[in-house]
Formats: structure tokens, C-alpha cells, sequence
């Protein structure tokens, strides 16, 4: 909690001095002519000794600044110092991004959390990518069942509260105009909350081998987040699978895509059930955005072109 003091709740490491010493050592050795780091801001340190003309590459992928600030699933103390530990956040974002020759955000909106820094070189913006479907399964006719997606990792709060929204608020409203609409939950290690959802019209899969069967038995993925920051890759791989996705805003920013023809967004309950029942009745209008969000996707996210990006951030000079 000291002014000082690493931002509250942040995650500490018990080896990371032999880390460090680890890390001294294979400096100290020569031959490297670039260090890539992530998720240690404690590697930024001029006590380690990078050597002279090393790149020392950060890769924040999300923003911690944004994430906190758009912190409105945060619940206990961490609610309670949420401005606070958003300023802590950025304090410390802002130094690393000063020691560091580079550094990468998944998105522009991550990129720009704490502004224009003086003394750092322009962030780099390097989305993440999608791993290929092994088995080929993309989706080229939309399924008849009308079946309502989420896809995610089950035990992470803003997911949590987001597959809540779905089943609770919006999936009436998709009912009353469609309804034998069924719910399928997608995501590994679903918390309490998420398998008391289990009933009816609702499927709850938990932890699976291989998600893609899953996937394509969704008409429609429906993901009403309410916070968090850097790039949805559930939004992603619905997307590259060829089922079309209806987002927020929050969720919809950092990804790029045309609103309305490669993705639909809405707001509020009733707007996202309204824009998943005109997929799940209109052939048309489905086939239409499933194709235009995978051309987005095979365009923007493959790792060939993600790979490519890395090795130009490492070897090439600012």
C-alpha cells in the first residue's frame, strides 16, 4: 500500500533474485543483442547490467493502467483503491516504458492508456494471434439450432460477470423473441457462479480437450463485457471459426474491426439481444458478417504476420 510500493495486488515472484542473478550472469557472458521481457517489471533495472546497444524489448500485452481503470467488475478493497492503484499503475508503466529501448501493447488503446511519454520511444502495437484450427472446421452454414455462445476463461472475474449478463439479462430478451434460443457457456475452470447457470437451455461445457466442436455448434457468440483491457482473443477465435460475434464497445475498440459488417456492437441488454436474434433468424445478414470477420481475422491475426512483427521489433534499430 506505500506510495512506492509495487501496485496493490500485484503478483510477486519468491526466485526472482535468482532470476536476476541468472539473467546477470548470461549478460555478463556476452552475445545477446537484444532481451525480450514480459510480465517482470523488476527486469527493468539498471542493475542488471544490459550491456551497451542491447535492445531491451517490454511487452506490457495489456495495459495495467486501462485494465484498473476500467476496473468496474473489481469488488472489495480492490474497488475501494482502484484510483489509487490506477495511478500506481501508471506511475510504473511509465518508467519501464523510459528504461526500455522498445515497448509492445496487443493494442492502440492499451498503447495510449497513460499518453505521450517524454524521454520513450513510441510504443509498438502487435495484436495477438490465432492459432490455426488443425481439423479445418470453419464454419460455412450457419447452424440451424439457435444457439447462443460464450467463450472464455470461466474462472476470470470479468468473464464471470460478463456469461452472468448473458444468461440473466440478455437471453430473455433473446427468448421472447426466439424461444427455444439455447445457451452454450465454452471456457475452462468455470467458478461456482457459472455452473449454477447449469439448467434448461443452458450448457455449461467446463474444461474441455478441444474447443472447436463447441464453437461451431454456436449460431452467434454473444460477449457483453462490462471492463478489462488488451485484445479479446475469444472475439478472435469465434470470428476466425467463422461464427459471428455481438460485442461492447470495451471489447470492440481495441480489435479494429468494422463495426456492422466484420463485427455488431451494442450496449445496452436490449441492443445485444436484438443484434443476436437478427443472426439467428437472418441467413443473409449471418452469412454476410461470419465471412467478413474471417477475411479480418486471416488478415490481421495470423502468427506468420505477428511473428514477423516480433523479429522486425528485435533485430531491426528504432
Amino acid at each position: 500500500l506505500a506510495p512506492f510500493g509495487a501496485p496493490f495486488g500485484q503478483i510477486d515472484y519468491r526466485n526472482r533474485g535468482s532470476v536476476k542473478r541468472e539473467l546477470r550472469q548470461r549478460l555478463a557472458d556476452g552475445g545477446y543483442q537484444a532481451v525480450l521481457a514480459s510480465s517482470a517489471p523488476w527486469l527493468m533495472q539498471r542493475d542488471l547490467g544490459y550491456p551497451r546497444g542491447c535492445r531491451v524489448v517490454y511487452d506490457f500485452v495489456d495495459s495495467p493502467t486501462l485494465h484498473m481503470r476500467r476496473g468496474g467488475w473489481l469488488a472489495g478493497l480492490e474497488r475501494y483503491f482502484r484510483s489509487y492503484t490506477e495511478w500506481k499503475c501508471a506511475r510504473r508503466e511509465i518508467r519501464i516504458r523510459r528504461f526500455a529501448s522498445r515497448s509492445v501493447y496487443v493494442s492502440r488503446p492499451d498503447a495510449d492508456a497513460v499518453g505521450l511519454v517524454e524521454g520513450a520511444p513510441d510504443p509498438a502495437v502487435i495484436p495477438n494471434g490465432v492459432m490455426a484450427d488443425p481439423s479445418g472446421m470453419i464454419r460455412a452454414v450457419a447452424p440451424a439450432r439457435p444457439v447462443v455462445g460464450f467463450l472464455g476463461n470461466m474462472g476470470y472475474v470479468p468473464n464471470i460477470n460478463a456469461a452472468r449478463r448473458l444468461a440473466l439479462e440478455v437471453m430473455p430478451h433473446i427468448r421472447a423473441t426466439v424461444p427455444d434460443a439455447e445457451l452454450l457457456v465454452i471456457g475452462r475452470d468455470p467458478a461456482e457462479e457459472i455452473r449454477a447457470l447449469r439448467g434448461p437451455g443452458v450448457q455449461v461445457t467446463g474444461t474441455v480437450e478441444d474447443i472447436w466442436p463447441y464453437v461451431h455448434q454456436a449460431r452467434v457468440f454473444v460477449l457483453p463485457m462490462l471492463g478489462g483491457a488488451g485484445l479479446q482473443n475469444k472475439i478472435l477465435e469465434a470470428m476466425y471459426a467463422g461464427v459471428p460475434v455481438v460485442t461492447t464497445p470495451v471489447s470492440a475498440e481495441s480489435l479494429g474491426a468494422r463495426l456492422g459488417v466484420e463485427l455488431l456492437v451494442a450496449e445496452t441488454n436490449a441492443e445485444l439481444a436484438r443484434l443476436a436474434v437478427e443472426l439467428l433468424c437472418d441467413d443473409g445478414l449471418w452469412q454476410r458478417v461470419s465471412q467478413a470477420g474471417r477475411r479480418f481475422v486471416d488478415a490481421r491475426h495470423s502468427w506468420e504476420h505477428v511473428a514477423q512483427s516480433y523479429a522486425s521489433l528485435l533485430v531491426d534499430q528504432p
